[in-house]
């Protein structure tokens, strides 16, 4: 991956804490400890389920003696038994296929599940895929590269589809300073899909490498962050701390997107460099995460973001929460939020918590008499057979369960599953 990623996660698995947090918690449980090769293993993103409560997902390959695979992952038959892992896709790198799914997969209509993958492809630039469920009587999943990126372009994030059957996501090197894509089925006998790009990064003040997903509202407008980018003077030698930003639909008869800078952060306690995804609140709010800045030791901040009333920019945005990093708190979170019906929000920390290696967090909002926004630590992993590492984001569902995936740790080294119930 590129070298901004390099160098954050390597300073952030240098990071440790002293102490767990306290109070009766939910256990942990390990649903599956990837084997690493062509059984899988490094998860680096969060999970989607299906109606049947199967899990499916992607492990990125790094490190572990493959390009990557797309796995499902299904629930216990009877009581006492383990999830059952199947992989869909092993990824190999070849003309006709992708390598390193550092994203996570979105469901389409009919089953099919739809991803990126980094690199490979026909030109090694990063690819689409698709993978299509087996028909009747069948047992193997078809994949499927629907495009292949010209050139270095690393889409690293999840799409977004959209009720119209068009994919959208982002790169973080398409047009050297990355890029929003939209990508749209074939129409019309045509067979093959359809690639726009709808904005081109300048690397200045519009930011510079969206690292992370989209998130998409119910009038179509796209909502993304950039790693770097932005005014701030305070982070990367002058390249800026990250920006979020707006994309809206071409008005009737125009066909150009427009890009909208909605927040530059510029370090301190405001926050630095976010890596994930935004969440979509409650009247136009936006919930972010950043893996810098904040107070005392720059451990990242969760923030909100407010649109103006009648419009304007910036929003105003508001720290909801400052991570430690020590007595048993997180550090560095990457993964996009997770809420569940009350408000409340879930995330992950890269590291921090009792020992190296991240936390599980909800993070409640005040009450009616207002308030700060409360965090409790709900899983320090330990880096052995629990897991290390929680990149990706939670997946909360009605059982009101959170799923997850860690970098590394399990059974063999190479990353789990994990479930933490109410």
């Amino acid at each position: 991956m590129r070298q901004a990623r390099g160098i954050v996660s390597a300073a952030v698995l240098a990071v440790a804490c002293v102490r767990p947090a306290a109070g009766a918690l939910p256990a942990e449980t390990v649903l599956y400890s990837f084997k690493g090769g062509k059984a899988g293993g490094a998860p680096f993103s969060g999970l989607i389920t299906d109606a049947n409560g199967a899990l499916y997902g992607t492990a990125s390959g790094a490190g572990s003696g493959t390009c990557g695979t797309a796995f499902q992952l299904s629930p216990p038959a009877g009581s006492g038994q383990p999830w059952t892992q199947k992989i869909l896709h092993v990824f190999t790198h070849k003309a006709d296929d992708g390598c390193a799914p550092f994203g996570g997969l979105v469901a389409g209509t009919n089953g099919v599940l739809y991803g990126a993958t980094a690199d490979g492809g026909a030109e090694d630039g990063g690819a689409v895929f698709s993978l299509t469920p087996p028909g009747a009587g069948g047992k193997a999943w078809a994949e499927a590269v629907i495009y292949s990126f010209a050139g270095p372009s690393e889409p690293a994030a999840s799409l977004v589809l959209d009720p119209s059957g068009v994919l959208y996501g982002t790169t973080s090197l398409g047009g050297a300073n990355g890029s929003v894509f939209a990508l749209a089925p074939p129409a019309g006998g045509a067979t093959k899909w359809t690639e726009t790009t709808l904005y081109a990064f300048q690397g200045g003040k519009d930011g510079r490498d969206p690292i992370g997903g989209l998130t998409e509202d119910s009038a179509g407008n796209l909502y993304g962050t950039t790693f770097y980018g932005g005014i701030g003077s305070l982070c990367a030698s002058g390249q800026g701390c990250g920006t979020v930003f707006m994309l809206t639909p071409p008005a009737a008869g125009q066909t150009a997107w427009t890009e909208t800078l909605l927040y530059a952060f510029s370090g301190g306690a405001e926050g630095a460099y976010p890596y994930g995804g935004l969440l979509l609140g409650k009247a136009g709010l936006l919930f972010g995460t950043t893996v810098g800045g904040g107070d005392a030791r720059g451990d990242g901040v969760v923030f909100s973001l407010t649109p103006r009333h009648g419009g304007g920019v910036p929003w105003l945005e508001t720290v909801l929460y400052s991570f430690a990093g020590s007595d048993g708190d997180g550090a560095h979170p990457y993964g996009t939020l997770a809420s569940n019906l009350g408000g409340t929000l879930f995330g992950t920390t890269v590291s921090g918590g009792s020992s190296c290696c991240g936390t599980v967090f909800e993070l409640a909002p005040p009450g009616a008499g207002g308030g700060d926004w409360t965090e409790i630590v709900l899983t320090s992993f330990q880096g052995g057979a629990d897991g290390a590492y929680p990149y990706g984001g939670l997946l909360w569902d009605t059982a009101k369960n959170l799923y997850g995936t860690t970098f590394q740790g399990g059974a063999s080294g190479d990353g789990t599953v994990f479930l933490i119930p109410p």
